[in-house]
């Protein structure tokens, strides 16, 4: 009996193998890129979100009362809350995807969710972005007829300063988010076909 207690504990204490060991850590490594996508959805929510309040405060604040106004600060609201709106199913459609699910599944609905980022990541991001840019365009000559040239100089340079930047930063983030998301397909694909699944 002592014999088998001791093939017993010997097998308990036995080292898992390395393959297997490797697909733990690619798992794991998938689990953590997509929580970190889950953080970015909802930081850039916050970030859009808090922009859009800033831009309804002023709005109100101003009141508004010329028609160009109206519908220049009405398309930067518009394309910000397209945009959060976006945001918010992406993040919703990916805390939906289960990982503990059959790997083929999970890749495949993986998959179709890194499709549909790559669509949001196109076309629709340039034209959210061109609408919120008319918008600010829109703006300008009401801007030019109440305030100061200084001032309204100061505007025209410093947006066009800002603009430069979010293209830059947007670019960046999103060439990150579809890096992270094709790599993690990469790994989580490694893992289903090592084991044949």
């Amino acid at each position: 009996m002592k014999e088998f207690d001791n093939m017993i504990s010997e097998w308990k204490n036995q080292t898992i193998p390395a393959s297997a060991n490797k697909a733990n850590d690619i798992a794991n490594l998938a689990r953590k890129r997509l929580k970190d996508t889950q953080r970015k959805h909802v930081a850039t929510i916050v970030v859009l979100g808090t922009t859009l309040l800033i831009l309804t405060a002023f709005a109100i604040y101003t009141g508004g009362k010329s028609s160009l106004f109206v519908a220049g600060i009405g398309l930067m609201i518009a394309a910000l809350g397209v945009r959060i709106a976006v945001e918010w199913w992406s993040s919703v459609h990916l805390k939906k995807l289960n990982i503990r699910e059959d790997s083929s599944n999970y890749l495949k609905k993986l998959t179709g969710f890194y499709q549909t980022r790559k669509k949001i990541h196109g076309m629709f991001t340039v034209i959210t972005f061109g609408l919120y840019v008319a918008g600010f365009g829109m703006l300008l000559p009401l801007f030019k007829a109440s305030l100061s040239y200084g001032f309204f100089t100061y505007i025209i340079v410093s947006g066009i300063l800002i603009f430069g930047i979010l293209i830059y930063y947007i670019r960046k983030k999103i060439n990150e988010e579809l890096r992270n998301l094709t790599l993690t397909l990469n790994d989580l694909s490694s893992i289903s076909e090592s084991f044949g699944d």
